[in-house]
């Protein structure tokens, strides 16, 4: 790696630093409804990945069962159980049952709409954090270096 891509990379990381940080505390306006999903989603590693597959589930048309979710985000399916129980609750997902009364979820619109609102302030901070110029800068330095 040379000195410059090495200054690049530092650069990158340190705006992805201040974008975590700026981020740790919701920065944007809020419903009363939202601020339970974030604040539900964001207390564990695996409340946010169990909520970042329902919205892609939700996004995707394919719903998940509770093994497969249970795979994917590694914990128990009594932990799994108990945040179908809280999201289900408050309608924040949707639970289909077979015939088999097997279970398939996936977000609901309101999930959904709190993601594109996150994304959309992701992707805003990002910009004006510059992380594509330094993205930029990073790859065309790579490319002159092959």
């Amino acid at each position: 790696m040379s000195d410059g891509e090495h200054k690049l990379i530092l650069a990158y990381a340190k705006q992805l630093l201040l974008l975590e940080i700026e981020g740790y505390d919701i920065p944007r306006e809020l419903d009363t409804e939202e601020k339970k999903m974030v604040n539900f989603f964001t207390s564990s590693r695996g409340r946010r990945m169990f909520g970042m597959l329902m919205v892609r589930s939700g996004m995707d048309g394919t719903p998940m069962s509770p093994s497969e979710l249970v795979n994917s985000v590694g914990i128990s399916l009594n932990s799994i159980n108990s945040m179908i129980t809280e999201c289900g609750d408050p309608n924040w997902i949707t639970i289909e049952r077979d015939d088999r009364d097997f279970r398939t979820l996936y977000a609901n619109q309101c999930m959904i709409d709190c993601w594109v609102g996150y994304s959309t302030w992701i992707a805003d901070k990002s910009n004006d954090l510059g992380f594509g110029n330094l993205d930029g800068a990073i790859r065309l330095l790579r490319s002159l270096n092959k």
